[in-house]
């Protein structure tokens, strides 16, 4: 069953209360668990992820926190995937952007590589085009 990951619903959860703070406010990493009901410590980890990827963007000191580092209208769902999440892959044998990256023993004999290539690529399309604001 394909479905989003819960550290990409914190994602999701966190990203939106960084969005919906007040003017300039910056929330820390216990404020944003304890409004969304979020394990700190996963929390942490994802922020660093969204941090790294470009998405959030952090301050340091003792009135310091997680702003956004661009607007939820430019944020695709996918960027956020790849950022908490990792590459998307619906199946194994598919790499990012289909390339055989797990050597299958029925790669060539296989009959639904192709179709769920296919579906894969589609999929990926969906989640680049549909932003953060779509969604939240």
């Amino acid at each position: 069953m394909l479905k989003l990951s819960k550290r990409m619903e914190y994602g999701l959860m966190a990203i939106h209360s960084i969005a919906h703070s007040k003017d300039g406010e910056l929330l820390n990493t216990k404020e944003i668990a304890a409004r969304n009901g979020i394990p700190h410590d996963i929390l942490a980890k994802i922020l660093q992820n969204l941090v790294r990827s470009g998405i959030v963007a952090s301050q340091q000191g003792a009135h310091g926190g997680y702003l956004l580092a661009r607007s939820v209208e430019e944020m695709s769902i996918s960027s956020v995937i790849e950022a908490v999440d990792g590459p998307m892959q619906l199946v194994a044998c598919f790499g990012q952007n289909g390339d055989n990256v797990v050597k299958c023993n029925l790669v060539d004999s296989c009959s639904v590589r192709t179709p769920l290539s296919k579906i894969e690529h589609k999929i990926r399309q969906v989640f680049e085009h549909t932003t953060v604001s779509e969604v939240l």
